[in-house]
């Protein structure tokens, strides 16, 4: 009996390593931080930010990634290594440009900025776990990038 409530307690907290409390998927392994909203229920699916989270994990210096679309556009942010951080401004750049390179029929926004990634962290949740319109992501979307146009 001991042994089987060993192995139930072991198989859950395995389970439970695999997913964040919000649903989203977790990237497992590595230092870095990547979720992948899979709510087949959004009002839009998230499949292009998925792909370029995944496009912006592919340089060394990035450690974490959030970001949400809509129909049109794209609103992602990521945090460096803590060296890297004074490089964030010109990798931001770097990394809007490959993204319009690989989504040219989406507006690229990117930000390194610390507050519009708990944002998109947020709202990622909030669209994983409840049902949203595309109404109210695009209102959303339209909030942070209110705030990432009041930083610069």
């Amino acid at each position: 009996m001991k042994h089987l409530l060993a192995i139930a307690l072991l198989s859950l907290t395995l389970v439970g390593c695999n997913q964040q409390e919000d649903n989203r998927i977790q990237s497992q392994g590595t230092n870095i931080d990547f979720t992948k909203v899979t709510n087949k229920d959004a009002p839009v699916s998230q499949s292009i930010a998925t792909q370029a989270k995944k496009t912006i994990l592919e340089n060394e210096e990035v450690t974490a990634v959030r970001g949400i679309n809509t129909s049109e556009k794209v609103l992602l942010a990521f945090k460096v290594k803590q060296f890297d951080s004074f490089r964030e401004t010109k990798l931001e750049d770097e990394l809007k440009n490959k993204l319009e390179k690989a989504f040219p029929e989406k507006k690229i926004f990117v930000s390194s900025d610390e507050k519009i990634f708990i944002e998109l962290d947020q709202l990622e949740k909030e669209i994983q776990n409840k049902d949203m319109n595309e109404d109210e992501l695009k209102k959303d979307f339209k909030t942070i990038q209110d705030l990432l146009n009041d930083e610069a």
